[in-house]
């Protein structure tokens, strides 16, 4: 059961990642900084999130805990397309480094 989850996971994944990265290279700074309600945070703290999970996730696997907050996440730059693409190309990198199970 685990071999399957992780050979379908592994199959989608860069397509998934494809179009993040897709989305964030077509918006401008503009978009970056655009909130649709003043209860969530601007587009590129989206963005942002997207990378702390997996690095929670990352080190989940490092570990054999996952624990979901900031400590231990790299990102430091702001509504940056380009640091916010830097920092998904990392964590992708770090991701082909894991062991598969």
């Amino acid at each position: 059961m685990a071999n399957d989850l992780t050979t379908r996971l592994e199959a989608t994944w860069g397509s998934s990642r494809g179009l993040t990265r897709d989305l964030l290279q077509f918006v401008d700074a503009a978009d970056l900084a655009f909130s649709p309600s003043h209860r969530l945070g601007a587009l590129w703290k989206h963005f942002r999130h997207l990378g702390r999970v997996q690095e929670n996730y990352l080190r989940g696997l490092e570990t054999g805990r996952v624990v979901f907050g900031f400590d231990g996440t790299s990102y430091t730059g702001d509504a940056s397309r380009r640091a916010l693409l830097d920092y998904l190309d990392r964590l992708d990198a770090r991701l082909e480094t894991q062991p598969s199970t």
